[in-house]
């Protein structure tokens, strides 16, 4: 359940992260419109030597045309995206500052053990040990991985796990908020 809520809290943050990246998306918009300059000559230009050209030439010289611009927009539009992704995982490592993450990390925690059962051994960040006695030191940016004692069982509640599980949904919605996919 603390997983859902801190989805929905990632979720609502590059929401507003989306809102507060117009910048981003108009200058996305201003190499599409870039593009679509650059198309609309090359096709001029296209149409000028078809005069003097076969028509297969013309017709491959505007296929090529288009086809750089939808290039140009879909890396302008990745692009924009992946700044915004970036953007939401800067949030996700700022709530370690926040004055609710103790709450949260108690709560990822007690998921992975509800789901593990007794007998389970807490890995966390060393900043993070004060949260659960007797946790061991993990390589993580922040949240709990919460294994059985023989390690064969994992609850993976970590920050890397919780934002890479939430990236593509997350694409999806920064899609279509920046430009209406």
């Amino acid at each position: 359940m603390a997983l859902k809520e801190l989805i929905n809290e990632i979720r609502a943050k590059a929401q507003r992260e989306a809102k507060g990246l117009e910048k981003a998306a108009a200058e996305a918009d201003a190499e599409v419109d870039k593009a679509r300059k650059e198309k609309k000559e090359l096709v001029e230009s296209a149409k000028k030597d078809a005069e003097r050209i076969v028509e297969n030439e013309r017709n491959e010289i505007i296929a090529s045309a288009r086809l750089k611009g939808r290039q140009m927009n879909s890396k302008a539009k990745e692009t924009a995206v992946n700044a915004a992704l970036e953007e939401v995982w800067k949030e996700l490592l700022n709530l370690r500052k926040s004055s609710s993450y103790g709450k949260a990390m108690k709560k990822l925690i007690a998921e992975g053990e509800k789901e593990l059962g007794k007998g389970t051994v807490v890995l966390v960040r060393k900043e993070d040990k004060k949260f659960s006695s007797g946790s061991k030191e993990a390589e993580i940016s922040g949240g709990a991985i919460i294994e059985t004692k023989d390690g064969k069982i994992s609850v993976n509640n970590s920050f890397e796990a919780i934002f890479g599980e939430s990236q593509d949904e997350l694409r999806k919605e920064l899609y279509a908020k920046m430009f209406g996919d």
